[in-house]
């Protein structure tokens, strides 16, 4: 049986399936999606997950998964065919020297900001960032994963920004795979229908909320009925308190990802025109769709991949905006799905073909 140890130096706090289950849970969609990977993969493969914050060993009842100690994820005799670092690419070096004959991954969830135009302190800074990571990537023979193709072409194109690494370039290989949802995500069959004027935002707040709170003010200003319900990860907690925040603007706190949900489903659509910070997938997204609730968002980043054209506005366009929810409000919402892409077993078999062929 194939072994891949999937290691995490970046994870705020161990985590392991159980923590899906806490409402404020302090994990947030990549360390969620770790778990749902390592679950789904453990069917077939020994999974191992080893986080740099783990101080015990646990077992996963009835399942090849373990979650690991970093000496135990360092253990030279752990005898693993892959190794998956998440985000630091730092952390190849580490596991080459205690793993020298696993194939290296470096499994990436963060969009790569674009090179700073000019000759400046922080273009400088950006080259010396950036043609470090690739020029591991290349030494180490590590396959750079992303989250979605526009991911993947994101990470590209800072590639060929990375102008120091000559012919270099040419050994990194990178490929993608999507966050999962679940199968049995869907429109519930005994919903209750949604509420036309409940707006939804569940996402961390540094993901443009405070653009969010503005446009919805300015919007209210044509439509003063409508609310907006605000939920935030435990890892990033927010209450009113923290926010100028407009009339008809109610904070629900950090809620379990159930319990999101059934927020979402009531919602006339999740309402995220912020432009600040691009989703390099947006589970976000997926999810909203998956339950049958529309989105609106700015058109970057994985949203036009993953979200139909009637979900995409210019979030700066707020007269578009408006537009757009008054017609929703009057029965063009649109219907929308999950795509299979992103149902869990798909992306089980996206990451045995990543690993194996």
């Amino acid at each position: 049986m194939k072994h891949v140890l999937f290691y995490d130096s970046a994870c705020p706090i161990p985590y392991s399936q159980e923590m899906l289950l806490v409402p404020g849970s302090k994990i947030g969609g990549a360390e969620a999606t770790i778990v749902r990977v390592a679950e789904g993969l453990s069917d077939r493969y020994r999974i191992s997950v080893g986080q740099h914050n783990r101080t015990t060993h646990e077992q996963y009842p009835g399942r090849n998964l373990a979650w690991l100690t970093k000496e135990e994820a360092t253990d030279s005799s752990l005898d693993v065919d892959a190794v998956v670092v998440q985000r630091r690419v730092g952390d190849l070096p580490l596991m080459k020297r205690h793993h020298p004959r696993a194939r290296l991954f470096v499994w990436s969830h963060d969009w790569f900001t674009p090179r700073p135009p000019g000759f400046s302190r922080v273009s400088l800074a950006w080259r010396l960032k950036v043609e470090t990571r690739f020029f591991l990537y290349a030494h180490y023979g590590a396959v750079g994963v992303a989250v979605s193709r526009t991911h993947m072409d994101n990470i590209r194109e800072s590639l060929l920004e990375a102008r120091a690494m000559g012919s270099r370039r040419n050994r990194v290989r990178l490929d993608y795979v999507y966050n999962p949802i679940p199968d049995d995500l869907d429109v519930s069959p005994d919903t209750r229908g949604f509420d036309p004027n409940k707006l939804m935002f569940f996402s961390a707040p540094w993901k443009g909320l405070d653009i969010v709170l503005e446009t919805f003010r300015t919007v209210r200003q044509q439509l003063p009925e409508l609310k907006l319900h605000v939920a935030t990860p435990g890892y990033a907690p927010v209450a009113g308190s923290d926010f100028s925040s407009p009339e008809n603007v109610i904070f629900l706190g950090s809620l379990s990802h159930e319990a999101v949900l059934r927020e979402v489903r009531t919602a006339l659509c999740v309402f995220y025109p912020a432009y600040s910070v691009p989703e390099s997938f947006g589970l976000v997204f997926a999810e909203s769709n998956a339950v049958g609730t529309p989105v609106l968002a700015h058109p970057f980043g994985a949203a036009p991949e993953l979200l139909t054209p009637e979900q995409l506005v210019d979030g700066r366009d707020v007269n578009a905006i408006v537009e757009r929810l008054r017609a929703w409000r009057s029965g063009a919402r649109p219907v929308v799905r999950a795509k299979k892409e992103y149902r869990l077993s798909n992306v089980i078999r996206d990451w045995e073909r990543v690993l194996f062929v």
